[in-house]
């Protein structure tokens, strides 16, 4: 076939400079000669098609410097990463490399799409039951697996798992092996029906998150292993016989229930961490574990098994030890001196060691509700670094020793202690004492006057000396439940710093001194079930108050003093008289310009002054149990919920076209106002919610909430306007095809409920069970909300409510669906579904509500209108209430002001969330992503430093979990020294279903910082955030991701400057 002659060849080895003359000799074939020069040839001419670059502005440039980061010919190159925003051209630009550089290797593939592609193969779809995931490992090991170093498995989308027992066998230089599950609550059944053969010896790092098996691998040697995680798994023992465990530095076996015993563990020299919490089968650990020497965090909370543990730990570098809840320890091992926090809360013990008054660095001790200690050592006042000491409920211990006079915090409540020492006043550092419950104790304490916190509730005190005056920096005083409580010295309103006095419960207390000063700063004042005949006065001078509780203060029967003093009080926003017998309620209260609460509950007035609709601010209004109550005027335009419950005489409610227009969504409930439902005014009143929120939802109103459309009133038959009805508890409609299109507004639904002697709380959950002709369904749900206390209900109730159902909206999978059930179930707030004895839904109906398809409520309601004389009911919503500053801007500069008001109240982070995707102005820091940077100047942890603002906007996508945001610090400074430091923006415990972008909000204290001169050298620091669900694991980037993040440092300026524009707004 080949002919060439020796010559030729050689003039074609000149071109291309390839020396065959060697090869000539060896007695080959001429033609595979000629194949090699040939594929040595397109290799120097990039061995590829060619690529159409002509368009692609600027891809050489960004090629060449890609390029020259790979370094081809250096081996130590693996990866080159190109980060960038969607959109940008990272995937055309990796693309053309390859073709460029494919020739220059052995083997060669380019994936694109690659995140869309690993989730189709990894969602439980994609599996289709346990087959599959076997053919995984069986294509690792054909690509050659002693070239794969770590794996990395999240299992959160896929229920089940089957592997085989060779599954790692061929994974020979196996470093990282991590299968874990990144959703919280969700359990993934991972099956080694064979077992599992082996593990690499190489493993450095190994984290399986519900490890199937009772043990690892017989043959498997850990001496390389530095991290094990077997979290959560079945394992009753890791290993048989002694292993060099010398690289090991963490162990994590928490929530590992069935284990029982730990191996020898005297070879893990450099152990650091381990981690055995809630392993509630331990009954015992190796005495190696004293010989630990670089052991610095030993957790065994919940371990209630545990019955002992070795005499004596001797690492040196041992620095906190926690015993919780392991309730049948009874002895407290001897540690080393380096001891910073030692917590015994719950356990069995009944004595300290006496070393404990060597422990010189230890500064927090939590002996919390240990019952059978019975006394603490007096060497206890040698612990100079201790700074909190908590026996709240052991109630053995009738007697305290001396403590060190640089404790803060001291928690005494719910022990049997009859007097304090009396060098207590010596302790000049203590800003926090609770005797709560020490219902001994008869006098008020002689305490330092740098006390801040004091809470003395349930104890035998009669009287508070004149001399508290004296306490110049008390901010909280607590006397709740005193029965005995008396005398309130007039020497009160000379306390400047006071925020928050609670006297609740104090049965025997009458007179509330004369306020004979202006009193500033106290924002608190809770005189509940007291004897109170008048409130203070004057109550002008209480310029900082808030917050005003004096519910179920029988003698209090009328209110007159806020006739000449409400215009001082503009800082009052919430005011509970639930209960005070009041017969007339005075037109002043109208002018408290502030109010957001008012609780008029349980009063014998008949009336409501008009001026009540003047309360611009006003949220929510309790009338419940208000039995002569005959009408209602026009209520304040920002009303969120109306809480009218068993108001037996109501009969009128007013309405103005005006305010139907420019009005707010609120909540209402009507249970029990059965001469309401007699004059059959109280439908078209309801049906004039669904008019509002449907045309604001219509017409995209951003301050339309999720679910914010639900009441109740009394009445036993569902409204013909509901399109679908039925008998019982379960309702089916068919849906046309396409029926979840741009115009569909939501669900209108409803249920007829009867009571029979009820008296629980109450929330109804709505069911959809979505299904088509193929067999295929989906279940979503929702709630029409109900109440959280106990109501007593014997007569039929309507319970209404809208649902935007955003998910069907947004996903058109359910298009697909050509019907759907709605199932109303009764629960109680916890969950529980009550029983049929005591309430049945007898009754049902929804609606499917488009844009075009609004008028009907127009038409209903005036239909009802006309019926019933032209007593048409009102329905509030929402109005921008802001000018000149957007809503995210001023709840954060309003709540920011209210979390700097409360500093010397609250200790930890205070924090907020609301809707939105857009950080507000007012952080002077700002960035993209989930870090945010920012200089710091010289001593900028000064005195007048108060915290952190801080705020990350977070992108949910069928979001279904608990959530909390970790903020973390990153403090640093050009010589490169760093420290880090974490907080928590609250989110929810529960799973919450979000498809929409939301800020997070909160307020930092960073009381570390304030306390440690050595942040004040930090220069930069930068706040990364990071969602996590409530166990702490962090949340998949598929589920939530922070956006945009931002941040503020606050001080003494700060907070002038927020009040000042809180005025001006």
């Amino acid at each position: 076939m080949w002919c060439y002659n020796v010559w030729q060849l050689e003039s074609v080895t000149q071109v291309v400079l390839f020396d065959i003359s060697v090869r000539l000799h060896v007695g080959r074939p001429e033609s595979r000669l000629v194949e090699q020069i040939v594929l040595h040839i397109l290799k120097k001419l990039n061995y590829a098609s060619s690529s159409d670059l002509k368009g692609l502005v600027g891809m050489d440039s960004r090629m060449k410097q890609i390029e020259a980061l790979l370094c081809t010919q250096l081996p130590e190159v693996c990866f080159v990463g190109i980060w960038g925003m969607g959109g940008t051209g990272k995937t055309t630009i990796a693309g053309e490399i390859f073709n460029k550089i494919a020739g220059e290797y052995e083997g060669q593939y380019f994936l694109a799409n690659f995140k869309i592609l690993l989730k189709l193969c990894f969602s439980f779809t994609g599996f289709q039951g346990t087959g599959k995931v076997e053919g995984i490992f069986l294509d690792v090991s054909k690509l050659g697996t002693e070239n794969v170093e770590g794996m990395f498995l999240n299992v959160s989308e896929i229920r089940e798992i089957e592997l085989s027992s060779t599954a790692f066998g061929r994974l020979y230089n196996l470093r990282l092996l991590k299968i874990y599950n990144s959703v919280a609550g969700d359990k993934c059944t991972v099956h080694l029906p064979s077992g599992l053969e082996s593990l690499s010896h190489e493993l450095r790092y190994l984290h399986w998150d519900g490890y199937p098996l009772t043990s690892l691998p017989c043959n498997f040697h850990p001496q390389n292993l530095v991290e094990l995680n077997l979290s959560s798994s079945k394992v009753k023992q890791l290993w048989r016989g002694d292993q060099n465990l010398v690289n090991l530095k963490d162990v994590n076996l928490s929530n590992c229930e069935h284990i029982t015993s730990l191996p020898d563990l005297s070879k893990a020299r450099n152990l650091e961490r381990l981690n055995l919490q809630f392993c509630t089968s331990l009954v015992k650990v190796p005495s190696s574990i004293e010989h630990l020497d670089k052991l610095n965090d030993l957790d065994l909370r919940g371990c209630t098994s545990l019955i002992n543990l070795p005499s004596r730990i001797n690492s040196r570098c041992l620095k906190s030890l926690n015993l919780s809840g392991c309730s049948n320890l009874k002895k407290c091992p001897e540690t080393a001196r380096k001891l910073t926090y030692l917590n015994l809360n719950e356990t069995a013990v009944e004595e300290l060691p006496q070393s404990i008054g060597e422990q010189s660095g230890l500064v927090a001790l939590n002996l919390k509700n240990c019952k059978l200690l019975v006394n603490i050592p007096e060497n206890i006042y040698l612990l100079k670094s201790l700074l909190i000491v908590d026996i709240s409920g052991c109630s053995s211990i009738s007697r305290v020793p001396d403590f060190s006079r640089n404790i803060r915090y001291l928690y005494l409540n719910g022990t049997a202690i009859e007097e304090l020492p009396s060098s207590i006043g010596d302790l000049r550092e203590l800003i926090y004492l609770d005797l709560s419950g020490c219902s001994s104790i008869t006098e008020f304490p002689k305490v330092s006057n740098n006390i801040k916190e004091l809470y003395l509730d349930g104890t035998a005190i009669r009287e508070i000396p004149s001399s508290i005056e004296c306490l110049c920096e008390l901010a909280e005083l607590h006397l709740r439940n005193c029965k005995q409580f008396e005398i309130l010295p007039s020497s009160i309103c000379k306390l400047r710093k006071l925020q928050r006095l609670n006297l609740s419960g104090c049965l025997q207390f009458r007179d509330f001194p004369e306020v004979l000063e202006p009193m500033y700063c106290l924002r608190y004042l809770y005189l509940e079930q007291t004897r109170i005949t008048e409130l203070p006065s004057p109550i002008g001078n209480l310029k900082g108050l808030a917050c005003l509780e004096v519910g179920n203060c029988k003698y209090l029967n009328d209110i007159e003093c806020f006739v000449d003093f409400t215009v001082y009080l503009f800082c009052l926003r919430k005011l509970n008289l639930d209960g005070c017998h009041i017969l007339v309620v005075p037109n002043s209260l109208g002018f408290l310009s502030s109010l957001e609460v008012l609780d008029l509950s349980g009063n014998n007035f008949s009336t409501i002054p008009l001026s009540i609709n003047q309360l611009l601010e006003l949220q929510y209004l309790g009338l419940r149990n208000c039995k002569r109550l005959q009408s209602l005027p026009e209520l304040p335009p920002r009303l969120l919920k109306l809480d009218a419950d068993n108001c037996e005489s109501l009969n009128y409610l007013e309405s103005s076209s005006s305010t139907v227009v420019k009005g707010n969504i609120f909540e209402f409930i009507f249970t029990n106002c059965l001469s309401l439902c007699r004059i059959n005014q109280i439908m078209p009143y309801s049906l004039m919610k669904f008019r509002l929120y449907t045309k604001r939802l219509h017409q995209q109103l951003p301050d339309v909430p999720e679910g914010a459309c639900s009441f109740c009133l009394p009445g036993g038959v569902s409204p013909q306007w509901l399109s679908h009805q039925s008998w019982g508890s379960t309702i089916t409609c068919q849906l046309s095809s396409h029926w979840a299109n741009s115009k569909f507004l939501g669900f209108s639904l409803c249920a007829v409920i009867a009571f029979h002697s009820f008296g629980h709380s109450l929330q109804v959950k709505c069911t959809y069970h979505f299904s088509n002709e193929h067999g295929d369904n989906h279940d979503l749900y929702c709630y029409l909300h109900g109440w959280y206390d106990e109501k007593h209900i014997d007569s039929d109730h309507i319970f209404m409510g809208f649902d935007p159902c955003l998910v069907a909206k947004e996903d058109c999978m359910f298009s697909e669906y050509s019907e759907v059930s709605v199932e109303f179930q009764l629960e109680d707030m916890n969950g529980n579904l009550l029983p049929l004895d005591l309430c049945q839904v007898h009754e049902c109906g929804i609606r499917l509500l488009y844009e075009d398809e609004i008028h009907c409520i127009d038409y209903y309601c005036d239909a009802l209108e006309a019926m019933f004389q032209g007593k048409r009911a009102w329905f509030q919503g929402k109005r921008a209430r802001f000018q000149g500053m957007s809503w995210e801007d001023y709840s954060v500069i309003r709540r920011t002001y209210e979390f700097l008001e409360e500093l010397d109240v609250s200790k930890g982070v205070s924090s907020f969330c609301l809707c939105g995707d857009v950080t507000p102005e007012w952080f002077s820091h700002q960035s993209w992503g989930s870090t945010v940077t920012c200089q710091l100047s010289s001593h900028w942890a000064n005195s007048e430093f108060l915290g952190f603002s801080l705020c990350a906007v977070i992108a949910f996508h069928y979001f279904k979990h608990s959530l909390q945001v970790k903020c973390t610090y990153h403090f640093r400074n050009e010589h490169g020294d760093s420290h880090d430091l974490y907080c928590y923006l609250h989110g929810w415990n529960d799973e919450r279903r979000i498809c929409s972008e939301h800020i997070f909000v909160g307020f930092d204290p960073c009381l570390v910082v304030k306390e440690n001169d050595m942040f004040s050298k930090y220069n930069e620091v930068s706040i990364e955030f990071q969602p996590e669900d409530m166990n702490g694991i962090l949340l998949a980037l598929d589920i939530c991701l922070v956006h945009k993040c931002g941040v503020r440092l606050l001080d003494a300026k700060d907070k002038h400057g927020l009040e000042t524009r809180l005025q001006a707004q």
